[in-house]
């Protein structure tokens, strides 16, 4: 997850995380959130293209004690990798 997330910030500029929802119950917080960029760097084999990017993403954490210990995220990031 470090080594992506590292790779994205090199490769995209302008990074805006937009957040539209924030449900929690018990121990578990789900977010609903667009992530807007531009590639300004190579990714995944692909040279800088300058091209604006969206990506629509979902996200469940499960909390104990102040820490995440689980994690599950569904985004459509390849299909926008796939349009660069």
């Amino acid at each position: 997850m470090i080594q992506f997330i590292t790779g994205f910030h090199r490769a995209f500029s302008n990074i805006s995380v937009q957040i539209h929802e924030v449900i929690g119950e018990a121990n578990k917080v789900s977010l609903r959130k667009t992530i807007t960029a531009t590639h300004t760097g190579a990714f995944m084999g692909k040279a800088p293209t300058g091209k604006k990017v969206e990506m629509n993403v979902i996200e469940i954490d499960v909390l104990k004690d102040g820490r995440i210990t689980d994690h599950w995220s569904r985004n459509d990031f390849m299909q926008v990798v796939q349009t660069l």
